[in-house]
């Protein structure tokens, strides 16, 4: 199965608020379930800016878990940004719009690489969608 990583906070809105906009800098023309996989590295001046909306989901908050698989999303378009230029999410240049989001009810540790890459199915088998 494809995965991605997303750093944190990014990935948490994904999966727990109401991001629903993965914004790169190249263009994809994958459709359909991708895994969600947090990277190591935190943006910590997002996490200052989300503060506000991360506060709005209801507690008890998920943990925003780090180097592993924490769910899945599906690709259900790739678009530039001016196409959705009033979703507050999107920055782009390109835009992969996400639907379908489900969270693990544990994370999978595992290492992330660059661009979608792949993760055998055998590494899904403990996980709860």
């Amino acid at each position: 199965m494809k995965a991605l990583s997303i750093q944190q906070p990014w990935a948490w809105m994904i999966l727990y608020g109401t991001k629903r906009v993965e914004n790169r800098t190249w263009s994809t023309k994958f459709r359909g379930d991708f895994l969600i996989h947090a990277g190591l590295k935190v943006d910590r001046e997002a996490m200052a800016d989300l503060e506000s909306d991360i506060l709005a989901v209801p507690e008890p908050r998920p943990k925003a878990h780090r180097g592993g698989l924490l769910g899945i999303a599906s690709v259900i378009d790739c678009v530039r940004v001016e196409q959705i230029a009033s979703n507050e999410w999107a920055n782009g240049p390109w835009c992969f719009v996400l639907s379908d989001i489900r969270p693990f009810e544990k994370p999978i540790p595992w290492k992330g690489e660059l661009g979608f890459f792949n993760v055998p199915e055998s590494a899904l088998a403990e996980s709860t969608t």
